[in-house]
């Protein structure tokens, strides 16, 4: 029995571990391309600096007669386009490549760790999460990129509302769909 603890002590340990070394991975990649990119645009540092240098001196003053003359709108509206036109959020890319990393490595062995242990909780707050665990075990086997339609997926207390747009897709006819992957990975982070 004390032997049979440790080894679900160590698989749950095991289970957190891949949750959280995915996560940061993925902020440690994107941190660091941010600051490569930072770094290779031109002059990019110098306006900040101008910019917050002028609005500090002159902190009651408006916009047009403190920044405009240090940076002119003209260069402010192609930094705003060029950043717009580059990228993602911060947040997406991170997501981006927590989902690849997951996709290409951890999804093999997470369904394995999950079918081991058992998930229980008295507490109603934990409830989701842990039916959200059985809905994963019972598509473990399917190669569905969508969950069913007709079944009960427990959006409330897994997904986080900046996610629901990733997990929530809308098809061409204008029905909503569960993106199997995306939902699996809410459901980890729920249980971290």
């Amino acid at each position: 029995w004390q032997r049979s603890q440790e080894i679900t002590d160590s698989l749950v340990d095991l289970l957190i571990g891949i949750i959280h070394r995915v996560n940061v991975t993925a902020e440690r990649r994107v941190e660091k391309d941010l600051v490569e990119e930072f770094k290779k645009v031109n002059n990019k540092s110098q306006l900040l600096f101008e910019i917050a240098e002028a609005s500090l001196k002159s902190p009651e003053e408006l916009v047009k007669d403190v920044v405009y003359p240090v940076v002119s709108p003209t260069t402010l509206k192609a930094v705003i386009k060029e950043y717009k036109s580059t990228g993602q959020t911060y947040q997406t890319k991170v997501y981006t490549l927590m989902r690849s990393s997951y996709v290409h490595h951890y999804r093999r062995m997470v369904p394995q760790i999950l079918d081991t242990l058992e998930f229980k909780s008295n507490n109603p707050s934990h409830r989701p999460a842990i039916r959200a665990v059985e809905l994963l075990k019972a598509y473990r086997e399917s190669t569905q990129r969508y969950y069913d339609p007709h079944e009960t997926i427990v959006i409330e207390g897994v997904i986080k509302k900046d996610l629901r747009d990733v997990v929530i897709e809308t098809d061409a006819d204008g029905q909503q769909r569960l993106n199997r992957v995306n939902y699996e990975i809410c459901v980890l982070q729920s249980l971290s």
